[in-house]
C-alpha cells in the first residue's frame, strides 16, 4: 500500500524499536521484561518508550538489552505488520510473532532465504544484497526482508509482513538493532 516514508515516522524509527523516545528526560525509566501485549499493538509505540536520555544531573540509565523475542515483538509493533520473523542462513526460523500461522512462517523463512541467494547471483548490480521488498496484489501485502552478517559468521535474515514496507534507513535501523543482539 504505502511506505513508511514521512519525516515524523523516519525521525526516530531506531529509537522507537529500542524504546527510547517519547519520553520525559526527568521521567524514570520503566523496567521492560518481556514482549508487550498485542492488546495494545494498536497504541502509538513510541507509548511504550523509555527516556532517551538522562538529565545532566542523574546517572545514566541502564541501556535496554533485548531478547530476540522482544525485539521480534518491538519490531512488529513500530511498523504496523503482521508478522515479524528471523532466519538463519539455511531458511530456519529462529524467532517470530505476528498472526502468521507456524506453517505460513516456516514456507515464508524457506522462501526468504532463496531469494536471497537468487539475488546475490546478480553480481553487475552490486557485491551482496542488503534487502529485498516485494509486493503482492491485489491485497498490498508487501514481504520486506533484510540481511546481516553476524560477527560470529553464518547470515540472519529478519522479514516483515505487512501492510506496509520500509524505506532504506528504516531497514537500516532494524538490521543495525538485531546487530546490537551480538554485542
Amino acid at each position: 500500500m504505502s511506505t513508511v516514508t514521512s519525516a515524523t515516522e523516519r525521525r526516530g524509527f531506531l529509537d522507537r524499536i529500542l524504546g527510547r523516545s517519547g519520553a520525559r528526560p526527568d521521567a524514570e525509566a520503566p523496567v521492560y521484561d518481556g514482549a508487550p501485549s498485542r492488546a495494545n499493538a494498536h497504541e502509538d509505540a513510541s507509548a511504550l518508550a523509555t527516556p532517551a536520555r538522562a538529565a545532566p544531573s542523574a546517572p545514566a540509565a541502564p541501556r535496554i538489552r533485548f531478547t530476540w523475542a522482544t525485539l521480534l515483538q518491538r519490531v512488529l509493533e513500530v511498523t504496523r505488520a503482521d508478522a515479524v520473523l528471523a532466519v538463519d542462513e539455511e531458511g530456519l526460523v529462529l524467532g517470530s510473532t505476528g498472526t502468521l500461522a507456524s506453517t505460513e512462517i516456516d514456507s515464508i523463512a524457506a522462501h526468504v532465504a532463496m531469494a536471497f541467494d537468487l539475488f546475490e547471483r546478480i553480481t553487475a548490480l552490486g557485491k551482496k544484497t542488503e534487502s529485498v521488498c516485494a509486493q503482492y496484489v491485489p491485497d498490498g501485502t508487501w514481504l520486506t526482508a533484510i540481511r546481516m552478517r553476524p560477527p560470529e559468521g553464518g547470515r540472519i535474515t529478519i522479514a516483515l509482513v505487512g501492510p506496509h514496507t520500509l524505506i532504506r534507513d528504516d531497514r537500516r535501523k532494524i538490521r543495525d538493532a538485531f546487530a546490537r543482539l551480538f554485542e
